[in-house]
């Protein structure tokens, strides 16, 4: 934990876009990220239901400061991310400023001091503490908790096995199943797929839609075979320059 003096910075959640704040901001500003999961990656930690993947070329999906010429594909799944958000955090020395398993319960501004006032709970002690810090910024995202699936109306009724694709049950045998994917966002699509993933295993994969969407099939054209084979010398926001 950090001396108990005041900090330039508090970031509150350790996700894609803290770790850029945090690595912007270091060594310049004394900088603490405060995570109450036992990771850093933010939704790509907490996610980990079949097929997730990001939704745009993996090349864009990219910090500036630490392009990545060796996806294994245009679309690249959780797994390796979430890798990915590890090494840079790990390769620009931002890890030894990560506080994992702390939770954050409040702030307030203080005039007089012109500090924020940020409250925290160490998840392990159960130990609550007050850090003070210039500038505050809350990095905690909106994918981290999903609705609960006990708020759909009947689920009470429902005989079956009931779980939100955001805490994937990967214990659970699809096979010989009827399947209701209920939604029509990413964590329902991308799962929702249980035929590709399984097979005919899986009976029914039906979905129930507020509004009809269409999803274009997915162009994952690059492959690890094709990467190993090509010599990046850049990147462009496009993609990979190659000689």
């Amino acid at each position: 934990m950090d001396s108990p003096g005041n900090l330039d910075i508090i970031i509150v959640g350790a996700g894609i876009c803290a770790l850029a704040r945090a690595r912007q901001k270091l060594p310049k500003a004394t900088v603490a990220v405060f995570e109450k999961e036992e990771s850093v990656g933010g939704t790509w930690t907490k996610n980990t239901y079949p097929g997730l993947s990001c939704d745009i070329p993996s090349q864009l999906y990219s910090y500036s400061f630490a392009p990545n010429p060796e996806w294994s594909t245009i679309y690249a799944t959780q797994p390796e991310i979430l890798a990915y958000i590890k090494r840079v955090a790990s390769q620009f020395e931002c890890s030894s400023h990560i506080h994992l398993k702390q939770v954050c319960t409040g702030a307030e501004w203080l005039d007089d001091e012109f500090l924020w006032r940020v409250h925290f709970v160490d998840k392990p002690s159960d130990r609550s503490y007050i850090r003070h810090s210039r500038f505050l910024i809350t990095a905690a995202g909106f994918c981290d908790e999903p609705n609960g699936a006990e708020d759909i109306q009947g689920v009470q009724e429902f005989g079956g096995h009931v779980f939100h694709s955001a805490r994937w049950d990967h214990p659970f045998d699809f096979r010989d199943k009827d399947v209701v994917v209920v939604g029509n966002g990413c964590s329902a699509n991308q799962p929702g797929c249980l035929r590709r993933i399984w097979g005919d295993d899986v009976t029914t994969a039906a979905a129930q839609l507020q509004k009809p969407i269409f999803s274009p099939p997915g162009q994952n054209f690059i492959s690890v075979e094709i990467v190993g084979n090509v010599k990046p010398i850049g990147i462009t926001p496009l993609g990979l320059l190659v000689d």
